[in-house]
């Protein structure tokens, strides 16, 4: 994966009409991995350096959730089922019974 500020140097050396296999050599980058040329590609066709959109379900809490929820739920998973309820209002989390559970 490319930085931002190595993906700047691809665009603005490829305006000086410099072929990919020697932006690659000038980056220190395999010509085989393709990072240039994907770069390159996806300015082309959307006009941005930025990374295309992860594709499936976005995720609704952070790390720090699941750190707070594993450690305020119990060890015993096999309570009864408002369990993981309370659990999840006394953490102040929006979370599914089976968030907590995992």
């Amino acid at each position: 994966m490319l930085s931002q500020e190595k993906k700047l140097c691809c665009e603005i050396i490829r305006d000086h009409g410099v072929p990919v296999a020697e932006i690659a050599r000038q980056l220190r980058r395999s010509r085989s991995t393709g990072q240039v040329y994907e770069t390159l590609q996806r300015l082309q066709e959307t006009g941005s350096r930025a990374p295309k959109p992860k594709s499936g379900r976005s995720q609704v809490s952070n790390v720090r959730t699941y750190r707070l929820l594993a450690r305020t739920y119990p060890q015993n998973r096999k309570l009864t089922v408002p369990a993981p309820r309370l659990v999840r209002q006394e953490a102040g989390v929006n979370a599914s019974n089976s968030t907590v559970r995992r």
